[in-house]
């Protein structure tokens, strides 16, 4: 989630506007303006949520956090296990 403020002077004072854009894995999903941060926070969050709500599949096709975890996992217990079996060979050797 990004907020941007912009100021904008005109002939009435200056002007103060929020900008809130929800951004999952580089995709924007919506953004909001408004005068103040709290709706347009809460506007872009809506509308973030009924983008999700209208493609289910989102988050399957561009997310892949668990798949890289599970790889993470699976390496470190494969490096663990060549560094014990290592470690069990000095102890013979010596």
């Amino acid at each position: 989630m990004m907020v941007r403020n912009t100021i904008s002077v005109t002939a009435q004072g200056i002007d103060l506007t929020y900008i809130f854009v929800v951004v999952v894995h580089d995709v924007i999903l919506a953004s909001a303006t408004d005068s103040t941060a709290t709706f347009a926070t809460r506007q872009a969050s809506l509308l973030a949520l009924d983008a999700l709500e209208g493609d289910a599949q989102f988050l399957t096709r561009t997310c892949d956090c668990r798949t890289r975890s599970q790889t993470k996992k699976t390496h470190k217990k494969a490096s663990d296990q060549i560094l014990s079996s290592l470690d069990e060979e000095e102890g013979i050797c010596n």
